[in-house]
């Protein structure tokens, strides 16, 4: 996995193919539903779109930022990509 510049605009990387959005278990007590920080991921990436505006891994840390603040000052969120996969890591415990 590579990590992306936080200026790195990824409505113009033409790479990426998915988005997903992976939990990092046991390095928070906060657990946080990746189904809805994906969905508001792509929410805002849709936005940016349509408004021809860049959309960065800074905009993406954000939305996963509003969610959860239990591991800011930690070094999460993170994005990184692989294999045209675009991956937004949580830091959380797993649920169930």
């Amino acid at each position: 996995m590579a990590a992306l510049a936080p200026d790195h605009d990824l409505i113009e990387d033409e790479t990426i193919t998915h988005f997903a959005v992976a939990k990092a278990e046991g390095r928070c007590r906060l657990c946080v539903v990746p189904n809805i920080i994906q969905e508001q991921a792509m929410t805002a990436w849709d936005h940016a779109d349509v408004q021809a505006i860049p959309f960065t891994p800074a905009d993406m840390m954000q939305v996963a930022k509003k969610r959860c603040g239990g591991c800011l000052g930690r070094g999460w969120p993170k994005v990184s990509e692989s294999s045209g996969v675009l991956y937004l890591h949580v830091a959380s415990k797993r649920i169930g």
